[in-house]
């Protein structure tokens, strides 16, 4: 029920987001496009933001490893 801002949630997708997900031509197409997501109408994409990982294909899991140096990859 509460009112949505446009511009607010642009500035938090560029930031969290964009760096994986595309949506409406803005970020980089390594997820799933996220255009999908919101065609669910809003109690689905609030779910999908809220519990991103409930339905991720497996062909998107994502794995850590850590090098002999420590550092640790996520991809």
């Amino acid at each position: 029920d509460l009112a949505g801002d446009a511009k607010r949630g642009e500035t938090i997708f560029r930031e969290r987001c964009a760096s994986c997900h595309v949506f409406r031509g803005i970020g980089t197409t390594l997820g799933p496009d996220l255009a999908a997501a919101s065609a669910n109408g809003p109690n689905r994409l609030l779910v999908s933001i809220l519990d991103p990982n409930r339905e991720v294909s497996p062909n998107y899991a994502a794995w850590t490893a850590e090098t002999k140096d420590a550092e640790t990859i996520t991809g």
